[in-house]
């Protein structure tokens, strides 16, 4: 995100290797929720220039020093909370793809924002390829 209230685009960002205990992750999917829509709209405080996104999904590509409990080729999903040891979805008691609405590609992510704050969808996922 480059300013507030402004559409989103796709841009190529330079990523240092990770540095200790980090993980560098290939994201290829990301889920668009609310608390996104508000850092667009300036109702969080997070300042422009931003990469939108705390919700993905994908490969990790390379690891820091210290680092044990992932390894490059690991397929991960992120989150911001910590983790309380259960894991509902291996545990089957959690199905994530009747959670998704749909699946939309990057072009239409700033339509997907505007179903949004229409009230037309409660959750989206996009998908990179």
């Amino acid at each position: 995100m480059r300013a507030w209230h402004d559409r989103l685009t796709l841009e190529e960002v330079r990523v240092d290797e990770p540095g200790p205990r980090e993980v560098l992750v290939r994201t290829v999917a990301s889920g668009i929720c609310h608390s996104d829509l508000h850092v667009i709209e300036a109702s969080l405080p997070v300042p422009p220039p931003c990469i939108l996104g705390h919700e993905p999904a994908g490969i990790v590509e390379a690891v820091g020093a210290g680092v044990a409990d992932v390894a490059p080729g690991d397929r991960v999903i992120g989150c911001l909370t910590q983790w309380c040891g259960v894991d509902f979805y291996l545990d089957g008691r959690l199905d994530l793809d009747a959670m998704i609405s749909s699946r939309i590609q990057f072009d239409e992510v700033n339509d997907a924002f505007d179903r949004m704050r229409r009230g037309d969808a409660a959750r989206q996922v996009i998908v990179f390829e």
